[in-house]
């Protein structure tokens, strides 16, 4: 049943109105899956989660926000404490990531780092330190503002219009962008990372190119044929 789903939902686009609910189905399975198997199992499956929920962590927070909440209740109801903090850890993150307090998540992500990176995924590690230097710059850009330097406002919301139209690009012509303009391929995380951490890998790569910038960017998005791109 599961593995129907699965090819339906590859074949789907993601407006189709079957797609959400294929998706939110799959997703409520997994929870519950990573639950089942977290209280059997203890930390053996707890990396896969991990994994999963900073996969999910910018482009579906809820998601991640539920798996985290899955860790934490199995840790409670297994009686195994390592496993209650990590997922209380992770919904901490979560609060933080939505009040932009981008110090401490910028902490919690580096100890993370420190206490899982050898064992979390490669992709899990790239993302998580795209993430920290991510919410770093978010730091740098709101100092900089207060201090009233030369970046402008007009500047900053030029910047956020590039992200967002980037990262909300189908994925078909986000891989075509990539193709483009030629990024090294140990810059970008693979496909399966969250989009929004492509798109800052990206962003930031074009910016410290001497052969991209932003500039080559912008105009590689002209040639793309797509009704999503504004003229």
């Amino acid at each position: 049943m599961l593995s129907e789903i699965r090819q339906d939902l590859d074949c789907l686009e993601k407006n189709d109105s079957k797609y959400s609910r294929y998706e939110n189905y799959l997703k409520k399975h997994q929870i519950e899956f990573y639950y089942h198997e977290i209280c059997a199992t203890g930390t053996d499956r707890l990396l896969d989660a991990i994994n999963e929920f900073w996969m999910n962590f910018i482009e579906s927070t809820k998601y991640a926000a539920d798996i985290a909440s899955s860790i934490l209740q199995a840790g409670e109801d297994s009686d195994e404490e390592e496993i209650y903090n990590c997922g209380s850890q992770l919904l901490t993150c979560i609060g933080l990531y939505e009040e932009k307090d981008f110090s401490e998540l910028i902490n919690i992500i580096n100890e993370i780092i420190e206490r899982w990176g050898f064992l979390i995924s490669d992709d899990v590690c790239s993302l998580l330190t795209c993430l920290r230097d991510f919410f770093q710059n978010e730091l740098e850009s709101d100092e900089y503002l207060e201090e009233d330097q030369v970046k402008t406002y007009d500047e900053i919301k030029q910047r956020n219009e590039l992200f967002d139209l980037i990262q909300n690009l189908p994925q078909v012509q986000f891989e075509q962008l990539l193709f483009i303009v030629k990024p090294p391929s140990n810059v970008i995380p693979k496909s399966s990372a969250a989009q929004g951490i492509r798109t800052y890998a990206l962003l930031e790569w074009s910016e410290s190119s001497s052969e991209c910038g932003l500039q080559r960017i912008d105009e590689a998005l002209k040639t793309l044929s797509t009704s999503l791109i504004r003229k």
